[in-house]
């Protein structure tokens, strides 16, 4: 395990590191990739991703404390 990934597992960040869990952070838990994460918390792409990654992408996200962020997703083009 890396500096960062033991850093992750003891809940402390390194300086300039978002306090906030991040997507990746979700995916990182849940053993997907973060367009998974995407698909998974996405009510309208839910239905790509099967009901048991779902949940696994549900639990990482509600035990990581993850909030999607609303100033992020007004950026899209």
């Amino acid at each position: 395990m890396d500096g960062r990934a033991q850093r992750r597992a003891s809940g402390s960040k390194a300086p300039g590191e978002s306090a906030r869990p991040t997507m990746r952070d979700v995916a990182t838990r849940a053993g997907v990739d973060a367009s998974t994460v995407s698909r998974a918390l996405n009510l309208a792409t839910r239905h790509k991703v099967s009901p048991e990654t779902v949940d696994r992408v549900l639990a990482a996200a509600e035990g990581l404390g993850y909030r999607m962020n609303t100033l992020a997703r007004g950026l899209r083009l």
